[in-house]
């Protein structure tokens, strides 16, 4: 289970490292393209775009890839576990349509939208669904 940016480590690690111990993958307001979040928080910290692209080469040493080739919807299209994917439509973090996109190439998962829980999720009804989710 991972939230937020933890959602999307789980499907590229899960696009990378196929695990067959786990069966099952929840995510809470995850996004999906790694450059609408960088480009979030460039907004928010007010760095320009020479510091984006030093990140951008950062990445690209360190993981292989670019900020802009990463994508959750795309790994997704790989993954065969069984997935349940929580998103608010008002999500003022991560935008909601990312879930609509993962989940529309992610064979075997459903989507729960709702509307102004906002981007925690910290409400018992989403904490009862993944538990019905992880039992069945």
């Amino acid at each position: 289970m991972g939230h937020s940016v933890a959602g999307m480590t789980m499907h590229y690690n899960e696009h990378r490292n196929q695990n067959r111990d786990i069966q099952k993958i929840v995510t809470v307001a995850s996004p999906s393209e790694f450059h609408e979040i960088m480009e979030h928080f460039q907004n928010i910290l007010k760095f320009n775009g020479r510091v984006m692209r030093a990140l951008d080469d950062y990445v690209l040493e360190r993981f292989g890839f670019r900020i802009r080739e990463f994508s959750t919807s795309e790994y997704a299209k790989t993954n065969t576990k069984k997935g349940l994917l929580f998103h608010d439509r008002l999500d003022k973090i991560t935008p909601y349509h990312a879930s609509v996109k993962v989940q529309a190439n992610w064979k075997g998962s459903t989507l729960i939208s709702t509307e102004g829980f906002g981007h925690s999720m910290h409400q018992d009804e989403v904490n009862d669904e993944i538990v019905d989710f992880l039992e069945s």
